[in-house]
């Protein structure tokens, strides 16, 4: 007889079982009377040396190590230069802390990293839109938190450390219309991306409440981030650029919600006769000045505090594997910052 196979008539981790047994914290009631029940019936007994609590710090901590896992159907989203921000600012808190990072780096389907399984981790962040619905039962046992903004879910477990994406939205709002441009336009660059939304309807608000108006460039087909000279991205921003082109009165000005995408929209104006920042002024957002070094003058960008979303990332997971999954979720947004250039 296993943990495992407690755990697969639990229908709950290992990691899940483990701590019942070791009476730790981090297990909600239900979950500890399902390995308890499970175990009754299978009439597992732990060994002598796995009963009763692991020696642990005043802080909750057993193994010192956190876990970040990289997990998004695109695997370009987790190499951009802003990643590389929020693992510095990661690093920087975990340092702090003496605490040890693994990082995995997983695609929608195929195993949890042993460390997870096992339950040698003291806690898990996410970066990407979702999991696999198999790794929801694994990872909501344990404390969890999630990077950025993630994609909506009625059974969202974990906290959450994001951008203020709606002040994004009214930061680049304010700054068009400080430049004096009441007609302006925002590309959808990914439809239904749910941070992209909420600057979108911020940015929206606040034009039209200054007496503006925004049009919405769209297209059924998603640009996709690092790939921003391939050729379905560039597919989808010359139909955005003819839209552009015949609006009328045309917008003098653009928010365009990433970094990455700038290069490629600036290249595609260009073409149709348009000088990027003169004819159109642009604000984007992340402070992602890789993407856009070659353009001049550089356009505006919002810097969402990617490296204070790492450091307060760590202290949020402290706080959860401190105080147990009883208390209510918690969702922490940074505020965003302009920055201009000219």
């Amino acid at each position: 007889m296993s943990i495992q196979q407690v755990a697969r008539a639990a229908g709950v981790s290992t990691a899940t079982v483990s701590r019942v047994i070791n009476q730790r914290e981090g297990v909600s009631r239900s979950s500890a009377k399902l390995v308890r029940e499970a175990m009754a019936q299978l009439g597992y007994e732990p060994s002598p040396h796995r009963r009763g609590p692991r020696p642990r710090q005043a802080d909750g901590l057993r193994t010192r190590n956190i876990a970040l896992l990289m997990v998004d159907r695109n695997p370009a989203l987790l190499h951009l230069p802003i990643v590389t921000v929020l693992l510095h600012g990661m690093q920087a808190g975990l340092a702090e802390h003496q605490l040890n990072l693994i990082v995995a780096e997983v695609g929608q389907s195929g195993p949890l990293p042993p460390s997870v399984m096992n339950g040698q981790v003291d806690g898990v962040v996410l970066l990407g839109p979702s999991v696999p619905a198999e790794w929801s039962a694994k990872l909501s046992e344990l404390p969890a938190v999630w990077l950025l903004t993630r994609w909506g879910a009625k059974d969202a477990w974990g906290d959450r450390v994001q951008p203020d994406n709606p002040a994004i939205g009214c930061l680049a709002a304010e700054y068009l219309l400080g430049q004096g441009h009441r007609e302006t336009a925002y590309l959808n660059l990914v439809p239904g991306h749910p941070a992209f939304q909420m600057r979108e309807a911020a940015f929206r608000e606040a034009v039209t409440r200054a007496g503006g108006s925004v049009v919405t460039l769209a297209h059924e087909k998603t640009c996709y981030p690092v790939l921003t000279n391939n050729k379905h991205n560039l597919e989808v921003i010359n139909a955005l650029a003819d839209q552009f082109l015949a609006c009328s009165p045309r917008p003098s000005a653009m928010f365009l919600p990433a970094d990455w995408a700038v290069p490629s929209v600036c290249r595609v104006l260009e073409q149709r006769g348009l000088t990027p920042q003169r004819d159109v002024l642009m604000v984007s957002c992340d402070n992602d000045r890789p993407g856009s070094v070659e353009i001049e003058p550089r356009p505006a960008t919002i810097d969402i505090g990617a490296e204070a979303i790492g450091r307060r990332a760590v202290e949020q997971l402290l706080w959860r594997i401190r105080h147990g999954a009883d208390e209510p979720q918690v969702c922490v947004s940074v505020a965003p910052t302009l920055i201009d250039p000219r």
